[in-house]
């Protein structure tokens, strides 16, 4: 390998940051951040639909994909056209430690149509149908990914009053998330769990999008 192709990775990384910054502003970052782990799980960049950190986990099951974003809670269900399915409940647990206590956060899930992320949402979720919105007259659509899919979103909030977005503790340690069973086409599975686990995210974010 010669020092032209050794130093191509740099090269390319600068040039991003350079477009980056003169086009919408961006910022070189490093941060830690928690997400949900699962079984052949990706993770997705959310920010300005597919910057930032890989926060949202999305995974299959039974035939749909099931997507997780912690902060602030967040779930969804992508389904094909002619599925039928329905969580067999309206509240996320999650279990943890915390300050070496032991904790338990309950959060009610409500449905929310797409609009409501703003442009918070992974680039493949942009074309996917909105149940509460199936005219697709509000929302972000970036890109063609995932326009066989609809995607019913669910935002979490605090069970009691004022139901306010609920943010995850970031000091959380050996945490759990358990997601309501799910009915799909007649047939209920049981409520998964999920690790939640604490990355570092070394990249660029933009700041205006």
């Amino acid at each position: 390998m010669n020092i032209l192709s050794r130093a191509a990775p740099f090269t390319l990384a600068f040039a991003t940051l350079v477009t980056c910054y003169f086009s919408s502003g961006c910022v070189p970052v490093s941060e830690h951040y928690q997400r949900a782990e699962a079984p052949d799980a990706v993770y997705l960049q959310g920010l300005c639909g597919g910057s930032g950190v890989p926060n949202w986990t999305y995974y299959p099951f039974h035939g749909i994909f099931v997507s997780v974003s912690l902060s602030p809670l967040q779930l969804g269900l992508h389904y094909p056209a002619g599925t039928s399915v329905e969580l067999d409940g309206d509240t996320v647990t999650i279990s943890a430690l915390r300050q070496s206590e032991p904790i338990q956060l309950t959060v009610h899930l409500s449905p929310a149509p797409h609009a409501a992320l703003g442009n918070g949402a992974p680039e493949e979720f942009d074309a996917m149908t909105d149940p509460m919105d199936p005219g697709g007259k509000s929302g972000y659509h970036r890109s063609s990914k995932g326009r066989d899919l609809t995607w019913a979103y669910f935002v979490g909030r605090d069970i009691n009053p004022p139901n306010r977005i609920v943010p995850l503790p970031v000091d959380l340690e050996r945490a759990k998330i358990a997601i309501p069973a799910i009915t799909i086409n007649g047939q209920t599975y049981e409520s998964q769990e999920l690790s939640i686990v604490r990355k570092k995210y070394v990249g660029i974010t933009p700041i205006n999008c």
